[in-house]
């Protein structure tokens, strides 16, 4: 009798950043944007616990599209803890411009770092999205700033 295979995780090399990366695509007034999210962890458990709890990002349509015109497809895509992420992401989730505006967010109690990117927004709808969310009650422990 034959043992299916077991699907493990590749064991985290040592001291090796683990990325939880997820986004969501809107189109809408004959244009697609994107929104990603990329936070990183230090261990595969930790990502893996925030994945089953931050699969949904606030819906930001109603910002784009009016409140009372949104946008009429939301795709989520590619959910995943990773121990790769483009080096575009590592500037920016280290506080460095990297050709996006993004939300810089720093939790100190999880002690956890994000970025929410903001594609495909003219450069001043990503500035405005991002004060928007900075100006969103969010708790004491999160530190915003937006790039």
């Amino acid at each position: 009798m034959m043992v299916p295979e077991l699907a493990l995780k590749p064991e985290q090399p040592s001291g090796q950043k683990v990325y939880l990366k997820f986004s969501k695509g809107f189109t809408g007034d004959n244009r697609h944007f994107n929104f990603k999210a990329v936070f990183e962890y230090n261990n595969m458990t930790q990502c893996d616990q925030a994945l089953s709890k931050q699969k949904a990002l606030p819906a930001p349509s109603y910002f784009i599209c009016g409140p009372n015109d949104l946008c009429p497809s939301v795709k989520d895509t590619n959910y995943e803890c990773s121990y790769y992420v483009d080096e575009q992401y590592k500037r920016m989730l280290n506080k460095q411009f990297s050709g996006a505006h993004f939300l810089h967010i720093k939790n100190t109690i999880a002690a956890e770092t994000g970025v929410w990117v903001f594609w495909g927004l003219s450069d001043d709808e990503a500035k405005q999205y991002c004060a928007f969310l900075i100006q969103q009650e969010t708790p004491k422990a999160l530190i915003n700033h937006c790039f």
